[in-house]
C-alpha cells in the first residue's frame, strides 16, 4: 500500500479492538463479582449464578470482535507485504498459516492462533454435545482473555501500535 492510498483507507479496525478490550474487561469484572470464598476452604471459591449471563455475553462479544480485528489487521499486513496474486491465496489459509505466511514464525504464537481459531469456531458455531462426549471444557471468559492476549501479541509481532 502506498502512502497516497493509505491515507484514503477507511476502516473500523480500531473500533473492533476497542469493543473487544472493553467487553473482555466487563466479562472479567462480572466473573470477579460472582466469586465468593468458600467458608472453611481457604483459597477455594464458588461462582454465584449470573441470571443475565452478562459475563458470558461480553466474553462472546470480545472473542468475535478480537477475531474481526485480527482478520482486518492481517489484511492490512498482507496489503503491505504481499503482491496481489499471493494475497488471495493467503487470505483463505487457516489463521495460524496466514500469520506464518505474513512473516511470523514463533511457535508459541502460531499455537495460540490455532487455539483461538478452534475456540472461536466452537463458540460461534455451537453444536450441542452431551457431557460424556466433551473432549475439553472451554469457558468463554478464559477464551476472551486469551483472544485479547493474542490480539496484543499479533500487534507486537507485526509492529502495529494501538491507536
Amino acid at each position: 500500500m502506498t502512502e497516497s492510498t493509505a491515507k484514503w483507507v477507511f476502516t473500523n479496525l480500531n473500533v473492533y479492538r476497542q469493543i473487544s478490550l472493553e467487553a473482555a474487561a466487563v466479562s472479567a469484572e462480572q466473573l470477579e463479582k460472582l466469586r465468593r470464598p468458600i467458608p472453611d476452604h481457604p483459597g477455594r471459591f464458588e461462582l454465584l449464578q449470573d441470571p443475565a449471563r452478562l459475563g458470558f455475553k461480553n466474553a462472546l462479544i470480545s472473542i468475535v470482535f478480537a477475531g474481526m480485528y485480527i482478520e482486518a489487521m492481517l489484511h492490512f499486513v498482507a496489503l503491505e507485504r504481499l503482491p496481489e496474486n499471493r494475497r488471495k491465496k493467503t487470505d483463505r489459509l487457516p489463521l495460524e498459516e496466514r500469520v506464518q505466511a505474513l512473516g511470523v514464525s514463533d511457535p508459541t504464537l502460531l499455537a495460540a492462533c490455532m487455539s483461538f481459531r478452534e475456540a472461536r469456531k466452537t463458540l460461534v458455531h455451537e453444536k450441542a454435545a452431551s457431557p460424556e462426549n466433551l473432549q475439553e471444557m472451554r469457558t468463554a471468559q478464559d477464551e476472551s482473555r486469551l483472544a485479547v492476549e493474542l490480539l496484543i501479541a499479533l500487534e507486537a509481532a507485526y509492529g502495529r501500535a494501538a491507536t
